[in-house]
């Protein structure tokens, strides 16, 4: 089946690019054709591409039509619709708050798909999308990938805060801090605005308590 996936950006290791990046190899693992269109390309535009997954930002270098749209971001989920025309789409939503996680409200959406109930109620409750037109789909994991490597021990010693939301200055960062100095632990922070992101997490968790 050929697939095209739409997403805002594919230039930095957050959490929809990185969604689309696993979803995309996964696709193409089991003998599917997918492409990604997006309005920003960069680092995991790249990785995809190295991995023989087309990604473009203009619809038109596409030499095939999708059989099917899983379309996440509105706007470019919108294009995607008004370029292909009579093609069905699967709407996708990450987000309760973020104004591009907005369903794409169009009859060629055949299924709206919410990674929790709070996005589940963000298309029902706020957009008017009828409850059966609805599933919820949770995040997933790639366990091959993400592997059990140790228990943790009685005492934290070690600890990790990854996330690319925290920020120097930041709240939760400081009650991080102050929860690791109260039980006498090392804190470690990884992620984008820290300046610190990995492409490779997988080697990196295992060594926090």
């Amino acid at each position: 089946m050929k697939i095209l996936i739409t997403n805002r950006k594919m230039s930095s290791r957050w959490g929809s690019e990185l969604y689309v990046r696993d979803l995309a190899i996964e696709l193409l693992r089991r003998g599917h054709r997918p492409m990604v269109y997006c309005s920003e390309l960069g680092a995991v535009a790249d990785e995809l591409l190295n991995a023989t997954v087309p990604v473009s930002d203009d619809l038109t270098t596409f030499g095939v039509r999708p059989d099917v749209i899983h379309g996440q971001h509105h706007l470019v989920a919108m294009s995607a619709l008004a370029y292909y025309g009579d093609v069905p789409m699967v709407g996708v939503s990450h987000g309760w708050r973020p104004w591009p996680e907005q369903p794409v409200l169009h009859p060629n959406v055949t299924r709206y798909v919410a990674v929790d109930e709070a996005v589940r109620d963000r298309l029902t409750l706020q957009h008017g999308v009828p409850d059966e037109r609805v599933v919820v789909v949770p995040n997933f994991v790639d366990l091959d990938r993400f592997q059990l490597v140790a228990e943790p021990g009685p005492t934290p010693r070690r600890m990790l805060l990854f996330s690319n939301y925290v920020s120097e200055g930041s709240p939760y960062l400081k009650a991080a801090r102050e929860a690791a100095g109260t039980i006498g632990a090392h804190l470690d922070v990884v992620g984008d605005k820290m300046g610190t992101s990995t492409p490779n997490p997988e080697k990196l968790l295992g060594e926090y308590d």
